[in-house]
């Protein structure tokens, strides 16, 4: 697109929207995705349950946060909501399996533990004890974490592509 019209149409209009075309563009233009491989990415269990709790407890902690919100201040929800985003980026990254979400997971379990001694997430001391044991067993998981993580990014970076982890699947 060339102009900034243009630009913002192409968001509004239909799909098949380019300039001088109707404007829920030409159907002929579309692709035919009808058929097409399917992939469903099969993790392992452990690392499912791994992910599942992890993200749980950073939702949690945000609800935590908000029912605590008139007496922290400025700066500590700020931080929080920081974390928040820091954490769900490291866990997107062991998701994808990309090296950087091993790194980011180690550093978002250490900044939880530097954070719960500044200024505590959890506002009650029972919330806090237990996110705590989480993240310390999370700590100890991290290795056979980083491991799997980076065996799925070799797997990725092949000439073969994606590995055993993704695989077809029909609907």
């Amino acid at each position: 697109m060339t102009t900034f019209g243009d630009k913002v149409r192409a968001l509004a209009y239909g799909p098949g929207w380019t300039p001088g075309k109707p404007r829920l563009g030409d159907p002929a233009d579309l692709p035919d995705v009808r058929g097409r491989e399917k992939l469903q990415l099969s993790l392992p269990s452990w690392f499912s349950a791994y992910m599942l709790v992890n993200s749980a407890l950073i939702f949690f902690s945000y609800f935590e946060m908000m029912g605590r919100l008139k007496n922290l201040g400025t700066w500590p929800p700020l931080v929080n909501l920081a974390y928040i985003f820091f954490s769900y980026t490291a866990l997107g990254g062991l998701y994808e399996g990309r090296l950087y979400g091993a790194i980011l997971e180690l550093v978002r379990l250490l900044t939880f533990f530097a954070l719960s001694y500044v200024n505590p997430l959890f506002g009650g001391a029972a919330s806090l004890k237990m996110v705590s044991w989480v993240n310390l067993l999370s700590v100890f998981l991290w290795p056979a974490v980083a491991v799997f993580t980076c065996r799925r990014a070799e797997k990725a970076m092949t000439p073969e592509g994606p590995g055993e982890d993704v695989k077809a699947k029909d609907h």
